[in-house]
């Protein structure tokens, strides 16, 4: 192993390469989750060339990505004086002004903006957007917040599949298939109405050493199967998607961890909404940013926020996973038996307000933190994992 300081290295690359080539270094780097090396080696480039637009919209983008939005602000901003025709920047900056001041920010930068070189039509169906979510967040103060910058969730989910290599894998609300497909392993997977329509999709699900469907809802499958002897071993990854109600999801949660063993890792979906009207029961409310109309999180988020509670032994590591967040939870306990019913938990989640807890409040007790921290096999075994060990042991990986 080398023993020059990773600093000395960044330098001798920064300045020994073209411009061009240290660029794709910083990119490969901020790709794989090594922020602080690519944040280094973008700075390193500025420091030759402080004008070098694609560099500071890169590094503008990755400390967007690390929750240091004033941080990122003058770096957009460089990025869109040296190259002002790129859509791309534009949505850059107005996102970065979004994080770090909210959308009436945003809406005077773009107001502002004039004759410095935005594309037209960008710029109006920006400002459109922009007018529209103001208003709306003005009769709702506190109900916003801007999106999530981590990495898709089924990018996250195929690293998990990737770093934990499951044997035996468990899914509930598999739909169009999309996500059971990234399962290499022994299978089961559960939706009242499955709805395969891609053939490259339903190839991967079929390309498993066993694979069990069940067209049914969670609750039957579990009154009438054991997972464990389906699959003839307690389950190692399981990934949580179905019905959007906090009780469907609380009881998904306590089945399926009965039949894991502690170093077991559950995900659950949807557990971070973006606004009120997303974390409603009821769906297709009115969205208060025109571009969320189509999102619905249910109110998942009282599950999560539950476990966080009422469940302090649980590993629970909530990530920014786009677009609505990923909760992975381990440290399992396959013999928990609840002190309460879980009618009385169901009654207690019922009984908390989103708009009374704020969605920033919300997302600070639940403990969100960047995706892009936990991109490398042991960066993720060693938050899921107490020993951060890729053995079987603990019966995952």
């Amino acid at each position: 192993m080398s023993t020059v300081p990773v600093e000395k290295q960044i330098e001798t690359r920064a300045t020994a390469r073209p411009v061009t080539a240290a660029l794709e270094s910083a990119a490969s780097f901020h790709r794989s989750g090594d922020a602080a090396a690519a944040e280094a080696l973008y700075r390193e480039i500025l420091a030759a060339d402080p004008r070098h637009s694609e560099a500071n919209h890169n590094l503008g983008v990755l400390l967007i990505q690390l929750r240091r939005a004033c941080e990122a602000l003058p770096h957009l901003k460089a990025a869109l004086d040296g190259e002002p025709e790129r859509p791309l920047y534009w949505r850059s900056c107005v996102e970065g002004l979004m994080q770090a001041g909210g959308p009436t920010e945003a809406l005077r930068f773009m107001r502002e903006a004039g004759d410095r070189g935005v594309p037209k039509e960008f710029a109006a169906a920006m400002i459109g957007r922009l007018e529209v979510l103001v208003k709306r967040i003005g009769e709702r103060p506190g109900a916003w917040m801007p999106d999530l910058h981590g990495e898709v969730y089924t990018r996250v989910l195929k690293r998990l599949h990737e770093t934990l290599r499951p044997q035996t894998y468990l899914e509930i609300g598999v739909e169009t298939g999309a996500t059971l497909a990234l399962a290499r392993c022994a299978s089961i997977g559960i939706d009242p109405r499955f709805q395969f329509s891609n053939m490259d999709v339903v190839r991967q699900i079929v390309a498993k050493p066993s694979l069990m469907l069940y067209q049914m809802a969670s609750d039957a499958f579990f009154d009438r199967w054991h997972p464990a002897e389906l699959l003839g071993s307690p389950i190692d990854f399981a990934f949580l998607d179905g019905m959007h109600h906090c009780e469907y999801l609380l009881r998904d949660f306590l089945n399926t961890e009965r039949y894991c063993l502690p170093g077991s890792v559950i995900a659950l979906h949807d557990c971070l909404p973006l606004e009120l009207p997303m974390a409603e029961r009821a769906r297709n409310l009115e969205a208060l940013d025109p571009q969320r109309q189509t999102m619905w999180a249910g109110d998942v988020w009282r599950t999560a926020l539950l476990l966080k509670r009422r469940r302090p032994e649980l590993r629970m590591t909530v990530l920014d996973a786009a677009p609505t967040g990923l909760v992975l939870v381990s440290n399992l306990d396959p013999q928990y038996q609840p002190i309460v019913s879980c009618e009385d938990w169901v009654e207690e989640m019922l009984s908390w307000s989103l708009e009374e807890i704020t969605l920033a409040g919300y997302y600070r007790e639940m403990g969100v933190e960047p995706e892009i921290h936990l991109r490398s096999p042991e960066q993720l075994l060693a938050r899921v994992r107490a020993d951060g060990s890729s053995d079987r042991s603990s019966h995952v990986g």
